[in-house]
C-alpha cells in the first residue's frame, strides 16, 4: 500500500518546532480509521499488513495517539523481522524512534537512532544506506527537542549534504528549515 491509495487527505506540513501536522485534521483521522479497517481485513502475517501497520503507526504519531503508534509499529517490526524484510524494518525503526521522541522517551529514541546509525556505519553497502539522511534528520530533531543544539546542527548539516546530492527539493527545504530553527534558537 502506498500513501496515494488512501482516499483521504493525508498530507502534512511542519510546524514551527518541526513536528508534522495534518493539512486537514478531520480527513487525516478518517484516513487513519480507513487504514485500520484495511489492516483488520488483511492477512495476519503478510508483508502488506506490516506496511499498513507501519504507515498507520506513523500517522498515529502525527495525531499524538502515541500508544497506538508504538503498538502498530512494534507489530509491523515483528512482521518485517519474521519475513526478513530489511528495508521496511529499517524505515519502521525510524518511525518508532520518532514516536518515542514524541513521547519524550528520549533515552529509547536516541538508542534506536544510534543503533540505526551504527548499522549503516558498519556496512556502507547496507540495503538501507539510502536512508542515512533520514536518520541524520530525525535524530537531529530528537536532539533538538532534547536541547542539544550543536549536535542537532551537525546532524542537520550531514543530512543536508546527502540531500543536496539526492536533489530532492522537498527534503532539502525540510533540512534548511531545521537549520533555520537552530539559528533562531542560538540567537
Amino acid at each position: 500500500m502506498k500513501l496515494a491509495d488512501i482516499p483521504f487527505n493525508m498530507k502534512t506540513s511542519f510546524n514551527e518546532s518541526l513536528r508534522e501536522v495534518p493539512e486537514d485534521f478531520e480527513q487525516f483521522r478518517e484516513g487513519i480509521d480507513w487504514l485500520k479497517n484495511k489492516i483488520e481485513e488483511s492477512e495476519h502475517e503478510s508483508v502488506e499488513r506490516g506496511v499498513m501497520l507501519s504507515l498507520c503507526g506513523g500517522f498515529s504519531r502525527i495525531v499524538m495517539d502515541l500508544d497506538d503508534s508504538v503498538e502498530q509499529l512494534k507489530e509491523a517490526l515483528r512482521i518485517f523481522q519474521t519475513q526478513s524484510k530489511t528495508v521496511p524494518e529499517f524505515v519502521c525503526q525510524i518511525r518508532l524512534a520518532h514516536t518515542y521522541q514524541y513521547k519524550e522517551d528520549f533515552v529509547t529514541a536516541e538508542g534506536l537512532f544510534l543503533k540505526l546509525l551504527q548499522e549503516l556505519k558498519a556496512n556502507p553497502r547496507h540495503a538501507c544506506s539510502d536512508y542515512l539522511d533520514y536518520v541524520f534528520q530525525h535524530y537531529g530533531k530528537c536532539l533538538l527537542e532534547m536541547g542539544y543544539l550543536e549536535k542537532a546542527e551537525t546532524l542537520f548539516l550531514k543530512a543536508l549534504e546527502l540531500r543536496l546530492v539526492k536533489g530532492d527539493l522537498e527534503l532539502i527545504e525540510s533540512t534548511q528549515k531545521a537549520l533555520q530553527l537552530i539559528s533562531t534558537k542560538k540567537s
